[in-house]
């Protein structure tokens, strides 16, 4: 299956490319959600997961769901790599094995702030899934936190791969390379932020093509945001259809400005 996320301003409807939904929403409660969604013409959600406990459960979120507009990704953010990490390989590997309908693997990559794993094993297990990638023929959504020059390294070593670069905080010039490499940048909240310096000068050189809405839900619901509601912005009271449309409605506006260079 082909991955297709867009998100352009001039239309009224909207898929958001990086949630987090199987934490959040029940198997059984998943259709009556959808519709709400598609009544608030939110067409489309790209499921994320970061962990195999997290890919199962995107699994059942799908297998839970006869509709369109819900597709979901499996894979190993670098953050949960475990003290054995061929088993969650073979595990992943397994996964998608038996579920054909899995969209994209994600969100995988590089994070070299402080406490996350070794970077050579971030590395090397980065390389793997993005071999899985191509072995699948499917789609990568791309964790990446300062790490730009050994992500950019990989993936121009897996000619081929193509995805989003979820979160994009990385300069213009760098975005260019990402571009270049058939990657789209996940624009989110950071957007919305009056301090946000890199990301504005991002979507103002980027062609709109390359640039897809995210609201990476519920973990962008942070004090300070826009969005922001209280300090239990993280528990599923937040986590609605309206919340979505809303950041929907805030990134598209966003994006029309800076594209228009006002």
């Amino acid at each position: 299956m082909v991955l297709v996320i867009c998100a352009e301003p001039e239309h009224k409807t909207m898929t958001d490319s990086h949630v987090h939904l199987q934490e959040y929403i029940r198997p059984e409660d998943l259709p009556l959600y959808m519709e709400k969604l598609s009544h608030l013409d939110v067409t489309g959600l790209l499921c994320v997961s970061y962990d195999i406990e997290s890919s199962k459960k995107a699994v059942e979120l799908l297998n839970a769901y006869t509709g369109s507009g819900l597709q979901i990704a499996v894979g190993l953010h670098p953050q949960y790599i475990s003290s054995d990490p061929k088993e969650q390989l073979a595990e992943l590997q397994a996964i998608l094995n038996k579920n054909k309908s899995v969209s994209a693997i994600g969100e995988i990559g590089l994070d070299y702030r402080k406490g996350m794993p070794d970077r050579e094993l971030q590395k090397d297990f980065f390389r793997k899934q993005l071999e899985m990638s191509l072995e699948y023929g499917l789609p990568v959504s791309i964790h990446s936190v300062s790490a730009c020059e050994d992500t950019l390294t990989i993936l121009k070593d897996h000619p081929g791969v193509k995805g989003i670069m979820h979160g994009y905080a990385y300069s213009a010039e760098a975005a260019k390379e990402f571009v270049k490499l058939g990657f789209k940048l996940g624009v989110g909240t950071t957007l919305l932020n009056p301090s946000a310096k890199k990301l504005p000068e991002v979507v103002r050189s980027i062609p709109q093509d390359y640039l897809v809405t995210e609201t990476d839900f519920p973990f962008s619901y942070k004090k300070g945001s826009p969005t922001f509601s209280d300090e239990t912005a993280l528990e599923c009271e937040y986590f609605t259809p309206e919340t979505i449309k809303e950041t929907a409605k805030l990134h598209a506006k966003m994006l029309r400005n800076l594209l228009n260079h006002l």
